[in-house]
């Protein structure tokens, strides 16, 4: 029987507790709140109209008086924490936090999900909070926003620019694993499913030699825009213009600003963005709950060969690449 100290998806009986708290929480996931704004009741709604067959879920603790909300898509091992209320700004709230995301961790381990992934001001009460629950930082991130839009101009062409194909996803994958550290694509979606054409309907590649370079991405949310680079670091002749070229598909007599989430080891995409007009909003940190214990299985003898990863080369077809800008892996 329901006590009200267990935790619950979201119904009726939850509509005046989340309208109450929606603003009272801290965001978890600062680049979609600035994209798609801040509506924990109406995403609350949407749901569970949906009858649970969509990617966002709420959790409730009635007792408590708390709720969080979070992303998980169909056969992904992680689920991604969007919202937390309250905030954890006195001791019983980070009691509340604490329990209502342990309770989560064991809902969502029973159904073989892996790792719940946060991300918190790095100067913010929050951060407190979820290691209490037990996550640790995997990573710091910069929000970057350009508010004043470029005009209009002839951009030069790019050799090797060129709309995403479906069968990009094998070139794309290469470029992910030599850019992006082992633990953190260890702990992502896979790259196709974090850039898929669904959430990221503006898609260039720049290909060279018969290898992908660089992916860009775009969308168009509810109150702004976003932009997403992944660039090989050895490439790094190409940012200015890709750069241009992605706010050339987005400012199309859109005023919204644009935001750019780098991580620590894209570091050095800061500089020719704050360049070309971003300036940063705020420094987060990534943190990861593991939510089943990691077991050292012994290697079979024959290795699937989708396993096998085959390095990619430096591409020196049709360019001259400058020298690396020795990214921070840290």
């Amino acid at each position: 029987m329901d006590n009200g100290w267990h935790a619950r998806p979201f119904d009726w009986r939850d509509l005046f507790l989340v309208k109450r708290l929606q603003t009272q929480g801290q965001v978890l996931d600062y680049e979609r709140a600035k994209v798609d704004g801040v509506a924990p009741l109406r995403d609350a709604i949407h749901a569970y109209l949906l009858l649970g067959a969509g990617s966002r879920h709420t959790l409730v603790l009635p007792k408590a008086g708390a709720f969080v909300q979070y992303i998980y898509h169909k056969d992904s091992k992680r689920v991604r924490l969007t919202y937390l209320s309250p905030t954890p700004t006195h001791p019983d709230a980070v009691n509340h936090w604490v329990d209502l995301l342990e309770q989560l961790t064991a809902i969502v381990g029973a159904h073989g999900i892996q790792h719940i992934v946060a991300e918190a001001s790095h100067d913010g009460p929050e951060i407190e909070a979820l290691q209490r629950a037990g996550f640790g930082i995997l990573t710091r991130q910069l929000l970057l926003c350009r508010v004043t839009q470029p005009a209009q101009e002839d951009l030069a062409p790019l050799s090797g620019l060129r709309p995403w194909r479906p069968t990009d996803d094998w070139g794309l994958r290469l470029l992910y694993a030599n850019t992006v550290p082992q633990l953190a694509q260890q702990i992502e979606v896979p790259i196709e499913d974090a850039l898929s054409p669904s959430h990221w309907p503006k898609r260039l590649v720049l290909e060279q030699g018969g290898e992908l370079t660089a992916c860009l991405v775009a969308r168009q949310g509810r109150s702004g825009n976003a932009l997403r680079l992944l660039l090989h670091p050895q490439a790094d002749v190409y940012v200015e213009a890709l750069i241009h070229h992605g706010l050339s598909i987005l400012t199309d007599g859109d005023p919204r600003p644009v935001y750019c989430r780098i991580r620590r080891y894209e570091s050095w995409l800061q500089a020719p963005l704050e360049a070309n007009g971003f300036e940063p909003v705020v420094r987060t940190a990534l943190l990861v709950k593991h939510t089943t214990a990691r077991v050292q299985a012994p290697k079979p003898h024959l290795v699937p060969l989708v396993e096998v990863r085959p390095k990619m080369t430096t591409p020196v077809a049709h360019t001259r690449l400058s020298r690396s800008t020795g990214t921070d892996h840290k």
